[in-house]
């Protein structure tokens, strides 16, 4: 079999299972249509908000309203990296900035946000999938 089949199998095996813990995709069609995947769990926390997160076709995963906050943050891992600016006279200075490591990979990109979701929001929907039963 071939591991491109293997991984779009394993994708959808995933995307199929997420609902059946109570995660609801709400993406558009423009988003689909980009790439995009958004998706929110079924609690409002004690704020008020509804914990919404996305996958980018460019390799962002994201964190659209969390549970404190409506302020989109970045989950990817972040690494120092060594840049170059010229300056007024010509000369190159060096100074380090900080760049976010993409997931290109989808079915990586969907692992590392469920294993996040899990880690934490397990409190909630572990306590909302009781209610529900």
């Amino acid at each position: 079999m071939n591991q491109y089949f293997l991984q779009k199998d394993l994708e959808e095996l995933l995307l199929t299972t997420l609902p059946l813990i109570g995660i609801k995709y709400i993406t558009t069609e423009k988003q689909k249509k980009n790439g995009t995947i958004v998706m929110e769990l079924p609690i409002k926390t004690k704020y008020g908000y509804v914990p919404t997160f996305a996958l980018y076709k460019s390799g962002y995963v994201r964190v659209l309203k969390s549970k404190k906050s409506l302020h989109p943050y970045q989950l990817n891992k972040k690494y120092k990296c060594e840049e170059k600016y010229m300056n007024n006279d010509f000369k190159l200075v060096p100074y380090t900035t900080v760049k976010r490591a993409l997931i290109h990979n989808r079915l990586t990109a969907l692992v590392y946000l469920t294993d996040y979701i899990m880690k934490n929001y397990k409190e909630y929907l572990l306590y909302t999938n009781y209610e529900s039963n």
